[in-house]
């Protein structure tokens, strides 16, 4: 797991410095913030092999498919801002499943165990296959930051946007709806082969 990651997830699991609270009222400041260098597209990730949850083996390429792209989202049961975000992960993988778009959660934090997770995953009604990191190897190749970081892969495995699914929730955030739906922006644009207009924000947690 990177420096980066552990710095974020420690803060939103433990509430340190600032990090995941109680979602409060909106706050002027967004719940997710633009950055300056959108992703690379040149270089596809590497095919890594994946263990999920519930002990399977797999890999990236297995999980895309032979879909048009592949979402990554970071989730952790502690991030009191993943929990927020979890019980609507079903209806994003139902509702972009039929254009060939395919989801894959990703739990690293060691603290929530395989059985643990299996059991939120039957809980929320999730479909998508839950990935565990033990080793950090995707989580080095995608440089994840934070539990609420999402990614969006292409067919040929090249991140083309990474950052936040959206702004409805954030330290000290809750709004009743999105005003920005960034992954589902991207995700129309890629797959109608257009530019992706925002193609880097900054996850909250």
């Amino acid at each position: 797991m990177t420096r980066r990651l552990i710095a974020g997830v420690a803060a939103c699991a433990l509430g340190l410095g600032g990090g995941c609270g109680a979602a409060a009222d909106p706050a002027p400041e967004p719940a997710a913030r633009l950055e300056a260098e959108p992703p690379a597209v040149a270089e596809p990730l590497p095919d890594l092999a994946l263990t999920l949850a519930d002990g399977e083996r797999s890999s990236l390429r297995a999980q895309l498919g032979e879909g048009r792209a592949l979402v990554i989202a970071y989730t952790s049961l502690a991030c009191p801002v993943s929990r927020l975000y979890a019980p609507s992960w079903e209806a994003l993988r139902a509702g972009w499943a039929e254009q060939g778009v395919a989801l894959l959660l990703v739990d690293p934090m060691q603290v929530d165990d395989d059985a643990e997770v299996c059991a939120a995953a039957e809980e929320l009604g999730w479909r998508a296959p839950v990935a565990r990191d033990p080793s950090g190897a995707l989580t080095e190749a995608l440089d994840a930051r934070r539990t609420t970081d999402v990614f969006l892969v292409d067919a040929a495995l090249r991140v083309r946007y990474r950052g936040a699914r959206d702004d409805q929730y954030g330290i000290g955030t809750r709004l009743a709806a999105p005003r920005r739906r960034y992954l589902e922006d991207a995700l129309a644009a890629l797959l109608a082969g257009r530019p992706i207009e925002v193609a880097a924000t900054e996850a909250p947690g």
